[in-house]
């Protein structure tokens, strides 16, 4: 990490006190993510980005979602629930054209229980521009899928061996390697899926469908959020190795 990218964590933690999440921002950082969500804020509406782009902030969809629950490390993290309108939209104009995923690597960490609702409809991530141009996490059984739309084909992993109905915290992470040819799936640092890497090949988000925790994939400002919680969510315009990908899992939850 640079001088830069440790002043971020300084200047946006309120000091130079190391708390766990700044511990683990200090390694995603590292890696230099284009954007990066702690979503620890313990009031207001405004998901602070860390990442490269100061200017590309998040903004809670309801103020009383801030700093519900505790966060992997220790930390806040927001609770999101069904039955209200809390989501997190992260568009941004100065984001158009950093979401082609190309090479890329995004990640979050995530808590759902048995009553979050199976439905496909229930994504803890959405990056749209249209219909034919997105990445998207929800909801499959027990499970997850990841969808990803790109130059009009569609790869559709589903992740239906492994529950995460456990109340605990995860680690998501998904590496897009359009140069290699596959997309890559990892929970808790372990691979369990792949399919075809595609470029999105679109030049912007839809200024209402790039959000997290959305209970909508169409008109998610409109909509209902997931039941769960969301932290540490990054993107990095970068293939992350098994060296990074561990180095972000290992600083987990405490």
């Amino acid at each position: 990490m640079n001088l830069a990218q440790k002043a971020i964590v300084i200047l946006k933690s309120g000091g130079g006190g190391q708390t766990p999440d700044e511990a683990y921002a200090d390694i995603v950082l590292g890696y230099s993510p284009t954007i990066y969500y702690k979503l620890n804020e313990a009031s207001g509406t405004t998901a602070i980005n860390y990442g490269s782009l100061s200017s590309a902030d998040g903004t809670y969809s309801a103020s009383d979602i801030a700093g519900q629950t505790t966060g992997p490390f220790g930390g806040l993290a927001p609770l999101f629930v069904s039955t209200t309108k809390d989501l997190v939209n992260i568009y941004s104009s100065a984001l158009s054209g950093d979401f082609d995923l190309t090479d890329a690597t995004i990640f979050y960490w995530f808590r759902c229980d048995a009553s979050y609702a199976e439905s496909h409809s229930d994504r803890f991530l959405q990056l749209l521009a249209d219909a034919s141009n997105y990445l998207a996490t929800y909801r499959s059984g027990t499970g997850f899928r990841v969808e990803l739309r790109g130059t009009g084909n569609t790869t559709l992993v589903v992740l239906t061996t492994t529950s995460f109905e456990d109340a605990g915290w995860h680690l998501m992470l998904i590496t897009n390697d359009v140069t290699g040819g596959t997309l890559t799936i990892y929970v808790d640092n372990v691979s369990v899926g792949t399919g075809v890497a595609r470029p999105w090949g679109a030049s912007s988000l839809a200024s209402t469908d790039a959000v997290l925790a959305a209970n909508d994939s169409v008109t998610p400002a409109a909509a209902n959020s997931v039941d769960g919680s969301m932290a540490h969510f990054g993107y990095c315009s970068t293939l992350l190795d098994g060296t990074a990908r561990t180095a972000l899992y290992n600083g987990g939850p405490v």
